[in-house]
């Protein structure tokens, strides 16, 4: 996630669910400019104190599946590095793209994913 106040909101709703869940702020190394941009004024913020990026342990084919919701630039931008967090054969759930945007989301996993669909 690369954004601070959904971070802080997931990890106030795991809180009051009780569910133990910690959210992070990609691995700097990881990001493209405009990415870079968002999570470097994030850190930069007071409000944001106390927010992590992903701990060394955590980053990389780690993750079974990912799932993500955000628009269908920032996905297309993020494949490469929501890719190296699955393990191989692992699954990976895209959503809050437009009907006339998925072409270019379905091209971007194509190469790390097999059977890249639309549904």
């Amino acid at each position: 996630e690369i954004d601070a106040d959904a971070i802080r909101i997931a990890d106030d709703n795991a809180e009051k669910n009780g569910v133990e869940m910690k959210n992070y702020l990609p691995d700097i190394d990881s990001l493209d400019d405009e990415a870079l941009s968002v999570v470097l004024r994030a850190m930069q913020r007071k409000r944001n104190k106390g927010i992590e990026t992903l701990p060394s342990d955590l980053n990389g084919q780690v993750y079974d599946l990912c799932a993500a919701n955000i628009l269908a630039r920032p996905l297309v931008g993020l494949a490469p590095v929501l890719a190296s967090l699955v393990k191989s054969g692992g699954k990976i759930g895209l959503s809050g793209v437009l009907s006339v945007q998925a072409e270019s989301v379905v091209e971007a996993y194509t190469e790390f994913f097999d059977d890249v669909k639309v549904a």
